[in-house]
């Protein structure tokens, strides 16, 4: 699963307008999400979720959290990003501490980038050494979408990862909420590792 991402975007979680899109109301989606059992019409149901700008409700989805289909699992983890429903950041944190895949675990991240509270962010501090590209990376995009200058000294960790794409990410976390206090000493530091790192990317 390890490979090199350079785009900040690709963590995060875009909806479109149901007007976009043409889908329909998200209230009736998760009326049919409640009765609902077909493995492939879960995925269709979720994933016409998964646009909309806000889900209110995500009671419906909370259980296929935890669904046996790797697939269907994705896409309701995902959904929660989109939830103001303060129950979906409690579940995405309750799949962080007991994923059944790493995939698990990056969608939880992502979401957690959208919906996420000050609450989320020890558990995404602990995954920022994850033996994972994806897992450290997404777990870093989030706390940079969530934190602030409080969390310099996490992404300052976060650069001596090995993983030239998490320092990448740690280097764009600390871009965003660091100062020249912290940013000066850190390119005095790091820099020589960084450019190692991008020429045997590159390579």
């Amino acid at each position: 699963m390890a490979h090199a991402i350079h785009d900040l975007t690709e963590y995060a979680i875009t909806p479109v307008t149901a007007s976009e899109s043409g889908l329909p109301d998200a209230g009736l989606l998760l009326d049919q999400l409640a009765t609902e059992e077909r493995h492939r019409q879960l995925e269709a149901i979720l994933w016409k979720l998964r646009q909309m700008p806000e889900v209110r409700d995500c009671g419906p989805v909370l259980p296929l959290t935890r669904h046996r289909s790797s697939l269907v699992r994705h896409e309701a983890i995902t959904v929660l990003g989109q939830c103001s429903d303060p129950r979906a950041e409690e579940a995405l944190l309750g799949v962080l501490a007991d994923p059944h895949d790493d995939y698990d675990r990056i969608s939880a991240n992502a979401a957690l980038g959208q919906c996420g509270s000050r609450a989320a962010i020890p558990a995404l501090a602990a995954q920022i050494h994850d033996r994972v590209d994806d897992v450290k990376c997404s777990a870093i995009y989030a706390l940079m979408e969530l934190g602030d200058s409080s969390l310099v000294p996490v992404f300052l960790d976060a650069l001596s990862d090995r993983s030239s794409t998490a320092k990448w990410y740690a280097m764009h976390a600390i871009e965003r909420h660091g100062n020249q206090l912290t940013i000066r000493p850190v390119c005095a530091a790091h820099l020589p590792a960084l450019l190692h790192g991008f020429l045997m990317f590159i390579s």
